[in-house]
Order: C-alpha cells, then structure tokens, then sequence
C-alpha cells in the first residue's frame, strides 16, 4: 500500500509582543509563543473549521516503504 508524507503549517497569532520584528519574539518571548501556539492548537481541536482555515499544506512525497 502507498503512504505519503505531507507537510502542514499552523496560522497563529502572538498578542502582547514587545518587539516590532517578528524574529525578535520568537527569540526573547518564547513563553508567548509557545503559548499562543497552544491556544491556537486548542482552538483547531475543539472546532473543524478552524482546521482548514488555520492550516496549510505546503509539500508532499511519497514514502519508501
């Protein structure tokens, strides 16, 4: 039987930043992140729709079985 790998990424927010620059946050605010993360996670787990709007696929191969 034929198996794929598929590679899939999160939309997700961080509120409450103190940095402009993105990269800023993710290097001196990873508890922010981390917890935005998690919410949004939750967010997707508990409602379906959230699943195709808050997620994107972006690559696919077929697996050496």
């Amino acid at each position: 039987m034929e198996t794929y790998n598929h590679l899939f990424s999160i939309s997700f927010t961080v509120p409450n930043s103190k940095y402009e620059d993105w990269t800023y946050t993710l290097r001196h605010e990873q508890s922010l992140v981390v917890a935005a993360l998690l919410n949004r996670i939750n967010q997707i787990a508990q409602d379906s729709t959230e699943l195709t709007e808050g997620i994107e696929g972006y690559d696919t191969y077929k697996e050496e079985n």
